[in-house]
């Protein structure tokens, strides 16, 4: 049980990352198109 809570907690932290970074490398998009 303890595993399964642990696994569900990096998930949902590597999905944070993931969200992060995209959000992050949109914004470079956006000012590239911008410049």
């Amino acid at each position: 049980v303890y595993m399964q809570i642990w696994d569900q907690q990096s998930v949902s932290n590597i999905d944070s990352f993931c969200t992060l970074r995209a959000y992050i490398h949109h914004s470079f998009i956006l000012q590239a198109i911008e410049k």
